[in-house]
């Protein structure tokens, strides 16, 4: 009788011990995105059941194509500014790089940690990011759809009185709407919208706008 009554006792841990195994606990904190499971689904160690947000160490993630990611930086500073609220610009930096670049997109993952972390915010939403990678005292900005040509064949064209002209220029490649001229162009100068509306050597008579 004390066998079986001990034999019993074993058998009753054991499957208590079974049952504990079967309660998922997370690992913080978090708002639960996605179930990936489904009840009575037999999974591993390796399955992902649940994936979970943290609420306390809130991230921007992006992709930044590898022409440009060579030049970023941890601690750089950045804006972050979630789409349809443009005046709620966010101050961040930026907190990690991959250093591996995906051979399937040519981009590699940086992440951007806020200053201030907001309060609300959507998991996954879309934001803008602009991170500030040089400062540069004076410099000559025009809109990108000033410049002609690419790469060393850049060129804007100029009025250079009452004649257009053709003006080659060194500009920083940035993917922005507007570049900087590192040479080529002064403080001043009156330059044609569309290089490819406005004509080399046409007439013109420049309008001042109010």
């Amino acid at each position: 009788m004390r066998r079986a009554t001990d034999g019993v006792s074993r058998l009753g841990a054991a499957l208590h011990d079974g049952r504990s195994r079967l309660v998922l606990v997370a690992p913080f904190d978090g708002t639960l995105l996605r179930r990936e499971g489904e009840v009575g689904q037999v999974v591993g160690p390796q399955t992902a059941v649940f994936e979970l947000a943290s609420v306390e160490a809130v991230r921007v993630s992006a992709e930044v194509d590898e022409r440009y990611v060579r030049v970023i930086r941890p601690g750089m500073r950045a804006e972050v500014l979630a789409l349809g609220a443009e005046s709620q610009k966010q101050a961040a930096k930026i907190s990690y790089i991959a250093q591996a670049i995906d051979p399937q997109t040519g981009a590699a993952t940086i992440r951007l940690a806020y200053d201030v972390p907001p309060t609300v915010f959507l998991a996954g939403a879309s934001v803008d990011i602009n991170i500030e990678v040089a400062t540069i005292p004076a410099a000559v900005v025009v809109p990108r759809e000033c410049v002609g040509g690419a790469g060393d064949a850049s060129y804007v064209l100029v009025i250079n009185g009452e004649n257009v002209e053709r003006r080659p220029v060194v500009v920083d490649e940035w993917p922005s709407a507007s570049v900087i001229v590192r040479s080529g162009l002064r403080a001043g100068d009156f330059v044609a919208l569309d290089p490819k509306v406005a004509k080399e050597g046409t007439h013109v008579r420049r309008a001042e706008t109010p």
